[in-house]
């Protein structure tokens, strides 16, 4: 122990106190998504056994549809004002308290759209418009999520997961006394909003412990123009994101009712989950390969290969284990009223492949200028998405969404690239990590 002590204290001393942070940061980071991985799969399963297929699906199907509009809070502006918050450290809190009253008035229009909408698919339902006016309330403090955005650009997104993580905690141990209570549908509606509400708390504590608020809390028009004026290609991409990620549940849900979204939905829970790694490793390599970039063109594409090749190799031993042992998984989890999902996880698992393949190849676009072209991508595979909905799940239901979105991560994150000139260099790479990722 004193060993390891010894070489911690030399690997501190050896870095600098910038690096130091960063590190810290990371793992502060990193530690999050572990706990919420591991609990929010545990009692999300729980909860899906509890509800059943239909009382499950009708939950996702509200949350899915009240997502459609969360871009028009985000409004898809966090990497833009991060950058901001950096370059101009003597205004951050003008320009958070800006962004802050943007994403207020985007709650002002999502919040309505939302109930109007549940109202239109869903007439007469007063189950549904219980759920949706219950998240609606978790989506009031939505705007609050813009705190976070000034920890990032001061490296100190440990107090975002102190506030969102306890949070998280209390919500989670919410359902599970209502699990144990044999609490109604609504319930578990109110622990969402409850985490919102709880997170949104936290994160306002210690912004004014670690900040002057009160002094320079004023928003600026001009700053806001600015925003939107660089920011609506995002804001389209977010829609178009969004759209992408869940307008399958929502058509399911319309098309063939609540119970065979409950089954996509636990199928999504266990294909989903993996979709981290990627980000992590390819946010590890970005700074590596970054700096090959101005030193050695072979090596900067070596790398963006072998990096693509690593997550590939990942990819296909998680969806050809999943694949085999899928239907029971599913029993061993879900028990025997979700065994349909088996199926649609079988399928949807293989979409790893090329979402790997995707969030790999963001190091090199980001490096060529070409970031711009994920536009491109998230608004055709969208469109791809919808079409091959309408196609698909009339005849195969969850099974038919699941090879829909398969075809879509295949089309956008790879074929796309072929046809597209300036992305062809890219799409050899990625074709070289497909055929032989070792």
């Amino acid at each position: 122990m004193s060993f390891l002590r010894g070489v911690y204290g030399q690997f501190r001393n050896g870095v600098s106190g910038e690096i130091a942070k960063i590190l810290n940061n990371a793992g502060w980071l990193l530690s999050d998504k572990v706990v919420r991985l591991v609990l929010g799969v545990l009692v999300g399963v729980w909860v899906a056994r509890y509800l059943g297929p239909q009382s499950f699906g009708s939950l996702n199907f509200v949350i899915a549809l009240i997502a459609l509009f969360s871009p028009i809070i985000s409004l898809g502006l966090d990497g833009i004002v991060v950058r901001d918050l950096v370059r101009k450290p003597r205004d951050d809190l003008r320009i958070l308290s800006t962004v802050f009253l943007l994403r207020l008035i985007g709650t002002g229009f999502a919040i309505p759209l939302a109930i109007i909408t549940v109202q239109i698919v869903r007439p007469g339902s007063f189950e549904a418009l219980q759920i949706v006016l219950v998240l609606a309330l978790g989506v009031l403090f939505q705007p609050f999520d813009t705190i976070d955005l000034w920890f990032q650009s001061k490296v100190m997104s440990k107090y975002t997961i102190l506030a969102k993580g306890l949070a998280f905690l209390i919500s989670t141990g919410l359902r599970v006394t209502f699990i144990l209570l044999r609490f109604p549908l609504v319930a578990f509606a109110c622990a969402i909003a409850v985490e919102s509400l709880l997170g949104a708390l936290g994160m306002c504590v210690f912004l004014y412990a670690k900040a002057n608020v009160s002094e320079t809390w004023r928003p600026k028009l001009i700053i806001a123009l600015d925003f939107i004026k660089e920011g609506w290609p995002a804001i389209l991409a977010s829609l178009s994101v969004m759209l992408y990620m869940r307008i399958d549940q929502v058509m399911l849900g319309q098309m063939l009712g609540d119970r065979e979204v409950g089954l996509y939905s636990a199928a999504l829970r266990l294909s989903e989950i993996w979709y981290v790694i990627p980000s992590i490793l390819t946010t590890s390599a970005m700074p590596a390969i970054t700096r090959l970039k101005a030193q050695s063109s072979s090596s900067y594409e070596l790398r963006n290969e072998q990096l693509l090749k690593a997550l590939v190799l990942m990819a296909y031993v998680l969806s050809i284990t999943v694949f085999f042992f899928s239907s029971p998984l599913v029993l061993l989890l879900y028990g025997s009223e979700f065994a349909r999902s088996g199926s649609v996880l079988s399928i949807h698992i293989w979409t790893a492949v090329f979402v790997f393949l995707g969030v790999g190849a963001s190091p090199w676009l980001v490096n060529e200028g070409l970031i711009g072209y994920t536009f491109l991508q998230t608004v055709i595979g969208a469109c791809l998405n919808v079409v091959l909905n309408f196609a698909l799940i009339p005849y195969f239901g969850a099974v038919g969404a699941a090879v829909a979105t398969l075809v879509t991560q295949f089309f956008a994150s790879f074929l796309l690239n072929l046809v597209v000139p300036k992305l062809r260099r890219l799409f050899s790479i990625q074709a070289r990590a497909l055929i032989r990722p070792f």
